[in-house]
């Protein structure tokens, strides 16, 4: 999939942060290689929306608009956010934010959080 992305994408910076990572996988350093077995056992369609997501949305995109941020705020935003639009549980873990029915957030809302998420480059978000 590395050759498919660097195909892909125009920049040379990022065209040669992907010949890196093909190299790692080259190496099977542990990490990479438990990541080539668990796309090996991915669906087509699950692949494709793990890449672009996590690697191109997540990892190259979203890094170029945190820095982008870093350099106007002097701090870095953070990589990923959790959401919790009803706060509907009722498993009652003892200290547990979660099932302190509050008001549940809107659609509106959520998807502002979502957007406004993305501007700053935060494309790892977690709906519980």
């Amino acid at each position: 999939f590395t050759k498919i992305l660097e195909k892909i994408t125009k920049d040379k910076k990022l065209k040669n942060i992907i010949k890196v990572v093909r190299k790692k996988f080259r190496r099977r350093f542990m990490f990479c290689y438990t990541i080539k077995k668990v796309l090996n056992n991915l669906s087509k369609n699950c692949k494709e929306k793990l890449i672009t997501n996590l690697i191109i949305n997540w990892m190259f995109l979203g890094n170029e608009k945190r820095q982008e941020f870093a350099k106007m705020y002097g701090f870095s935003p953070s990589t990923l956010f959790v959401i919790s639009p009803t706060m509907g549980c009722d498993l009652k873990c003892i200290d547990c934010y979660a099932g302190k029915k509050e008001q549940d957030l809107s659609y509106v809302l959520v998807n502002k959080a979502i957007n406004e998420g993305k501007e700053l480059g935060i494309y790892f978000i977690t709906i519980s």
